[in-house]
């Protein structure tokens, strides 16, 4: 039987709006364009979904990131990390300094931290490692061995896919932890954030601040002047 351990907190971590401003999903796109692999109609067809987003006249982005990553069907898994790390500047320049901090500050309490994402693996993971977070949990690119199909498996990790996966991570988990924990941006979270013992709203949009004001959760303004 595996040893159980028993850890102070699980702390979860949305990326997007919470560990770093802005989307790295377009970023990537971007910079996907800009290699010659996603084409610029493919690139505006991204840009106005954000946009919608941005106003809630968008949610789940499952649909759109097919059409995305299509892009990138018989392309080398490799190939696309070895982007990601070869450009990273862009997307770390945009992770808040108090993330920085605050990770630090868990993982000197022992906590076990995980990153919880609706943008894709190869991102994420590239993000966990700058941050020094323990696991990833995001939207899985479909591969044929080391090569992209160009599809998604299942559904973009976002609002209940999130909560599945929360509570799969449970029940696969050899570790007992003391109290879960949950930063968020987006009143997509908002399942998952009422799930957890200690929910936390970081720079929280307009309904979710609503929300985290009434029933007197933390809000914490990062990156923030004032």
């Amino acid at each position: 039987m595996p040893i159980e351990h028993v850890t102070k907190r699980l702390v979860l971590f949305d990326v997007d709006g919470t560990l770093m401003s802005g989307h790295t999903q377009t970023v990537f796109f971007r910079l996907l364009n800009q290699q010659g692999i996603m084409t610029w109609d493919v690139l505006l067809r991204v840009t106005v979904w954000f946009i919608a987003y941005k106003l809630y006249l968008a949610d789940d982005p499952t649909q759109i990131y097919r059409q995305a990553y299509a892009a990138l069907a018989h392309r080398k898994l490799s190939d696309i990390e070895r982007l990601i790390q070869e450009n990273f500047s862009r997307f770390q320049k945009k992770v808040f300094p108090e993330a920085y901090r605050c990770l630090r500050d868990h993982r000197q309490q022992g906590d076990k931290t995980v990153a919880l994402s609706a943008s894709t693996e190869p991102v994420v993971q590239s993000i966990c490692r700058e941050l020094g977070i323990d696991d990833c949990i995001a939207t899985k690119l479909q591969l044929d061995g080391e090569t992209f199909t160009g599809n998604i498996e299942g559904h973009a990790m976002y609002g209940s896919q999130k909560t599945r996966a929360y509570r799969n991570y449970l029940q696969r988990s050899t570790s007992t932890y003391t109290q879960t924990v949950f930063y968020a941006d987006h009143i997509s979270d908002l399942e998952l954030l009422e799930l957890v013992d200690l929910p936390i709203c970081v720079n929280p949009d307009v309904r979710l601040k609503n929300i985290a004001q009434a029933r007197q959760w933390t809000i914490l303004r990062w990156g923030k002047k004032g």
